[in-house]
């Protein structure tokens, strides 16, 4: 268990190369695990279409495309597979019915206790879909339950390859997670929407996977990222004064809008972005804009920004 490791390492009780040696090779097993599964499912799909077909050419197309099923499930060894199970796919030829039929319901008893064996892990095995490796390591850390306070196991993680970094973002989220729970005025906008949720999350996620643990107290205050943010900023300074009367407060809005994006320092930090952002927003509504007024649900175009996985270092 990757949970058991960490904590483990933590104690002094294994060397962090045999933490990351043991993560690996865990990796390894339960990525065969899964890959064998997705092959055993795939054969057992396309049997069932071979059964139903009637058209000939089809019927050999589908055909065709056995061997290199059968190919991927001859190379696992060990306790994977039985040695009854191998031996029907690798001599099967798919001639007669029955035979297909035994393959079949071999196949139906491999995946039952393949599936067993993964749900024993905690995981559910991810089927139809291209095993990409952040989709792995997705898969390999989806057992894993990890709390708020477990942030500080962060400073343990020293390498950057994309094992331990995913790890990292695993046990960040849960501590981002825990940051939308308290009450502010920060939390209420992102609370309004799921893109919203996830917009802030992506952000917080971030911020804590790039700084030291004396910034991380600031996580709380960011609503999202600023290149998400500045859209709303650019969208709010291109509107004409919203109500009769307020030209002035509207002037002086837009030009603390101007001037912090003429600023490429602020209008890059994350913590900055997002303050200067709710501090708008505070003005906004002190103009007491009428119901269903477009600037009542401002900002909302940073929601919709092209979402970015926690494995990967957005650029500001």
């Amino acid at each position: 268990m990757v949970i058991s490791k960490i904590h483990d390492l933590n104690k002094g009780k294994i060397s962090y190369e045999d933490f990351v040696t043991c993560l690996k090779k865990d990796l390894a097993g339960v990525i065969q695990e899964l890959e064998l599964y997705n092959h055993l499912f795939g054969l057992q799909e396309t049997l069932t279409l071979l059964l139903s077909e009637k058209d000939k050419n089809r019927h050999k197309k589908i055909m065709g495309s056995i061997p290199p099923l059968i190919e991927k499930i001859a190379k696992y060894q060990g306790d994977l597979i039985s040695p009854e199970t191998r031996y029907l796919i690798e001599q099967f030829d798919g001639n007669e019915t029955d035979a297909i039929n035994v393959v079949s319901d071999s196949l139906k008893g491999e995946i039952e206790h393949l599936g067993s064996r993964i749900a024993k892990g905690g995981r559910v095995p991810v089927v139809n879909k291209e095993l990409t490796r952040d989709l792995q390591l997705d898969y390999f850390y989806s057992n894993c339950c990890f709390s708020a306070d477990d942030i500080q196991l962060l400073k343990l993680l020293k390498s950057m390859d994309n094992v331990i970094f995913h790890l990292k973002g695993v046990i960040v989220r849960a501590f981002v997670k825990d940051s939308l729970k308290y009450k502010s005025p920060v939390n209420d906008l992102v609370l309004l929407n799921e893109a919203a949720v996830r917009e802030a999350e992506e952000a917080r996620i971030q911020w804590v996977l790039d700084q030291d643990s004396s910034e991380i107290k600031h996580t709380w205050k960011i609503l999202g990222r600023p290149q998400s943010l500045r859209q709303d900023l650019e969208y709010l300074i291109s509107l004409p004064a919203p109500l009769s009367g307020s030209e002035k407060q509207w002037a002086r809005i837009a030009r603390d809008v101007e001037a912090f994006l003429q600023d490429e320092e602020r209008k890059r930090h994350m913590v900055e972005t997002s303050v200067f952002v709710m501090k708008v927003h505070k003005r906004l509504k002190a103009l007491s804009l009428p119901e269903g007024h477009k600037l009542t649900s401002w900002p909302s175009l940073y929601t919709d920004y092209i979402p970015q996985g926690h494995s990967v270092r957005p650029k500001t």
